[in-house]
């Protein structure tokens, strides 16, 4: 059974619209499967080397256009070799390439442009400016929105708490954990070398609302023990607090294991590859991981911090008037 010749070259095109979208995976998809026919592909060594430029990965990129050039010698091979080696700041090296094409065509506009661009870097002419709109303009509107959501979901989250505990403090407590869940999640991605994407802060924003679930639970049952146990001196309140913390350790360790069980097929592509919603399995996998190890510790401990800043200013006098 032969191979449609026209195949691999539709799978390039297509994978190149992808990364004009900003669909980085789905891209290297395809130009995987080409490269895995034909490791020498010019055209397709050419997107792959764009999708590292856009991965802030240029050593990458200059190697594929090299390989690409070695066996396709085209002009616009040396204009992105020229703008690889200009993000590693190897700017003599970058105007070197671009003069191989400019002395055969000297009126070339792109490589003029790029000329330029690359002077400005070397603050060699001032006049030389890059104004940059378009899809990046709309990227930083989009993120914008995204820190709204991030800011406004944790209002809400303490305002549901604040009626659920009927405490001020408390729920802070509880919230202390979700910076420890947005660590994990950023732990992952750096181990994973997965750069942080729009997907992968999505993910992030719902880690917040799933994190504090462990908390929610250990302190409502803490809260329990103390109506049942009152303590009147400091002993006592550590015993409480003890004994709460150690009756949830199992349905904490449990509920933690499950869910991320559940969610490291997907991470790892068992059963499927579905590499675009994986910034988002990944961080609430290895943010609620995180999270809830150190809900075990900390939760207990704030807990006791909590009733000695109460004690110190008062409040618990208070609450038993």
């Amino acid at each position: 059974m032969h191979q449609n010749p026209y195949q691999p070259l539709l799978k390039i095109n297509l994978a190149h619209l992808y990364l004009r979208q900003g669909r980085l995976i789905e891209g290297r998809i395809l130009i995987e499967e080409v490269l895995s026919m034909d490791p020498q592909n010019p055209q397709a060594l050419s997107v792959l080397g764009d999708l590292f430029l856009k991965q802030h990965s240029p050593q990458n990129a200059l190697v594929c256009y090299r390989q690409a050039f070695s066996r396709n010698p085209k002009p616009y091979l040396n204009l992105k070799a020229a703008r690889a080696l200009k993000e590693m700041r190897r700017f003599g090296e970058a105007l070197n390439e671009l003069e191989k094409v400019l002395v055969v065509k000297p009126e070339s506009l792109p490589f003029l442009k790029e000329k330029a661009f690359i002077l400005n870097r070397m603050k060699k002419y001032d006049q030389a400016y890059l104004k940059l709109g378009g899809e990046a303009e709309e990227t930083r509107e989009t993120m914008g929105g995204v820190v709204f959501a991030f800011i406004l979901a944790i209002f809400f989250i303490y305002f549901i708490m604040i009626m659920l505990f009927k405490s001020l403090s408390q729920p802070i407590i509880i919230m202390m954990t979700i910076p420890f869940g947005l660590l994990g999640s950023l732990l992952a991605f750096r181990l994973h070398g997965v750069p942080l994407s729009f997907m992968g802060i999505i993910g992030m924003i719902g880690l917040m609302g799933v994190a504090v679930n462990d908390s929610v639970v250990m302190i409502d049952f803490i809260n329990s023990v103390f109506k049942e146990h009152p303590a009147k001196d400091r002993l006592h309140q550590m015993a409480n607090i003890a004994r709460g913390a150690k009756q949830r350790l199992r349905p904490v360790i449990l509920t933690t294991v499950t869910t991320v069980a559940g969610l490291l097929p997907t991470v790892y592509g068992i059963g499927g590859d579905a590499k675009v919603i994986v910034p988002v399995v990944m961080a609430l996998a290895y943010g609620l991981l995180l999270a809830s190890l150190l809900t075990l510790f900390m939760i207990p401990s704030l807990y006791m911090i909590n009733l000695d800043i109460q004690k110190l200013l008062g409040l618990d006098r208070k609450k038993e008037a």
